[in-house]
């Protein structure tokens, strides 16, 4: 995939499927070693919020209760794809 850029989506889930992200982080690496992330990211509105939803969609469908990280890799074409789901706090 033509990988432009990687982000990281924070979100909490209650019991009671209430969700709440945090802010979106943007992610450097140097091959598979992360040499640091900024939040908030420096990205669009609509990028940001378009993470921030699929974070909530995923900890729903997954019913998971507490924190999930969702890596996403951002795309050339500015769509975005799931890279890794990471449970607790990441």
């Amino acid at each position: 995939l033509p990988v432009v850029g990687e982000l990281v989506a924070l979100v909490a889930r209650t019991g009671a499927g209430e969700t709440a992200t945090f802010p979106i982080a943007s992610v450097e690496r140097r091959g598979t070693r992360m040499l640091w992330a900024a939040i908030p990211a420096d990205i669009p509105e609509q990028v940001a919020q378009k993470a921030a939803r699929l974070a909530s969609f995923y900890a729903n469908r997954l019913g998971v209760e507490g924190l999930l990280a969702i890596e996403l890799f951002v795309l050339a074409d500015g769509r975005l794809a799931v890279n890794e789901l990471v449970p607790g706090p990441h």
